[in-house]
């Protein structure tokens, strides 16, 4: 399966000769997320200029749903996109700004709430027609919680850890053909709810945000270049092994 959003948007460019694609900026992306009755990240959001003043409020944020994660964007091309992870005081925050005085007019920022993993949490890719067709693959790795691990293959991934999920449904019959041996049948239902009628491309992290346990959206891309392909869809379903444990799973024997 593609990566993230970013390398599924190049293929399709190099591959399928797609060109009307446009990845969204961060924050449009979690509020289109929010807005389809999906469970995103909890974020505030300064330009440069508000940051300084905005410090005590950036605390009260923390200190409510902690561990966060600071994103500094440039508006500058001379500049990289960075982050602080399991941030839980605004003291790294200070250290970055006294570290980067030159340039911190030149960013955007964006706090929001992180998503851990409680060691059975995981990873996900979904791509979904919304009329019945989903393929998933998703990454189980203890402590693992951030998407760009599957997306970018940042780390050897042991054997067995990458999982996939080729659903169909038509109403009446579900089928379900499932690689690998960690996806459970919760977890299986769980991501047909949320995405089998939507259609597009979502990235999501099953872990605890802000104490709670679930499911959170945090990719979403619904252009040409995201559409399920036919083929691929049918040819993991078929598979004879996938779909002896996926029809295990479904009816409770596994």
């Amino acid at each position: 399966m593609a990566g993230n959003m970013l390398t599924w948007a190049q293929r399709a460019r190099t591959v399928d000769g797609v060109t009307d694609t446009h990845i969204k900026g961060t924050i449009d992306k979690y509020s289109e997320i929010k807005d389809m009755g999906l469970e995103t990240v909890m974020w505030q959001s300064y330009y440069s200029k508000e940051l300084l003043h905005a410090m005590h409020e950036v605390e009260k944020f923390i200190q409510e749903n902690r561990p966060c994660l600071f994103i500094y964007d440039p508006t500058v091309s001379t500049l990289k996109k960075n982050a602080l992870f399991d941030v839980i005081t605004t003291r790294p925050i200070y250290s970055w700004i006294m570290e980067n005085l030159r340039d911190v007019k030149d960013y955007n920022y964006l706090l929001t709430t992180q998503i851990t993993n409680p060691g059975d949490g995981f990873v996900g890719s979904v791509v979904s027609d919304g009329k019945g067709k989903l393929v998933c693959e998703t990454l189980h790795t203890p402590d693992v919680c951030n998407h760009r691990v599957l997306s970018q293959h940042t780390i050897k991934f042991s054997e067995g850890s990458i999982n996939e999920l080729y659903l169909e449904s038509d109403g009446a019959n579900d089928a379900w053909s499932v690689v690998g041996k960690h996806l459970t049948r919760r977890d299986i239902l769980d991501v047909q709810e949320l995405y089998m009628h939507r259609s597009g491309y979502f990235e999501f992290v099953r872990g605890v945000q802000a104490g709670s346990k679930g499911i959170y959206t945090i990719g979403y891309e619904s252009q040409g270049a995201f559409d399920l392909q036919d083929l691929w869809h049918k040819v993991g379903l078929l598979e004879l092994g996938p779909r002896i444990n996926g029809t295990l799973l479904k009816n409770g024997m596994r």
